[in-house]
Formats: C-alpha cells, sequence, structure tokens
C-alpha cells in the first residue's frame, strides 16, 4: 500500500476558498454599494423635482390676518393649480418666534381663513406663511408619498 503526500491538495485547498471567500465578501459589497447609490440618485432627483414642483405650480397669498383675541384668522388664497395639504406658520416679534403647522387642504386657485392659535407671551408683528405640499408617483420614485416645504414660496403679512 502506498501512501500519497496530500501537503500539495491543502494548500490548492486553503486558495480555492480564500478566492471563494474574497469573491462572496466583494459581491456583497458591490451590491451595497449600488443599492445605496440608486437610492441616493433617486432622494435626489426627489428633491429636484420637488423643489420644480414648488416653483412652478405652488404659489400662496395671505390676503388679510384678524385678531379674534386668541386666535388670528389668516386669510389665504391658492394661486396657482396644485393642492396644498398643510401650512408652516411662524409668528414674529423682534428676536421672539412661533411655529404652528396647520392642516388644512387648499384646492387649486381656492381661498380660505385658517384659524391658528396666537402665541402666548407676546404679539406678532410679522406672520409668514409657508405652503407644504405632498407628492406620489408618479412624481417622486423614491416613495409612494411624500412632503415638501416649499419655503421659496412663503407669504409674508406684517400685523399693524
Amino acid at each position: 500500500m502506498k501512501l500519497k503526500n496530500k501537503k500539495g491538495e491543502v494548500n490548492i485547498i486553503a486558495v480555492v476558498l480564500a478566492i471563494v471567500f474574497v469573491v462572496a465578501i466583494s459581491s456583497l459589497i458591490f451590491t451595497w454599494v449600488r443599492k445605496t447609490a440608486t437610492e441616493g440618485t433617486e432622494k435626489s432627483a426627489d428633491k429636484v423635482t420637488a423643489q420644480d414642483i414648488c416653483n412652478d405650480k405652488v404659489k400662496i397669498s395671505v390676503n388679510d390676518v384678524k385678531d379674534n383675541g386668541d386666535n388670528f384668522d389668516i386669510s389665504l388664497e391658492n394661486l396657482k393649480s396644485l393642492p396644498i395639504t398643510d401650512f408652516i406658520v411662524r409668528m414674529e416679534k423682534d428676536s421672539e418666534a412661533d411655529v404652528k403647522k396647520v392642516k388644512q387642504i387648499v384646492g387649486s386657485y381656492e381661498s380660505i381663513v385658517l384659524n391658528v392659535k396666537k402665541p402666548s407671551g407676546f404679539n406678532p408683528q410679522v406672520i409668514k406663511v409657508v405652503p407644504r405640499i405632498t407628492l406620489g408617483k408618479p412624481d417622486i420614485t423614491s416613495l409612494q408619498e411624500g412632503w415638501w416645504i416649499c419655503s421659496k414660496q412663503l407669504s409674508e403679512y406684517e400685523v399693524y
């Protein structure tokens, strides 16, 4: 009976296993990087799309603000075709500010009155209203639905 020398076979098996391990790890890393890059690109594209929609299809005007004791009635108008789903209302006086979110849907070319609770501690001199829109597919691709604040479309009203 002849004994075979198996030292060479063990080295080959170790090299093959090392190569398989490196290829498996490399493919996992490549898949993760590709997925991350694709998601980042989709989110960036959605931000650009939302900003374009904000610039082209959203515009509001605050026409009047009435002081009703504890609340303000803010008369505003949607001057474009895209419905607006929410508003951010910022009330300011000097260095003081109070921010409220108001959920009220305003259709295209529609006028409404927002009822906003007055801040405690100061009477605002300036009221700023910023529209917030909700977009879904096909406008955006990374999410089923998302919202964006159209900060460049803010409308300002000075309270006297």
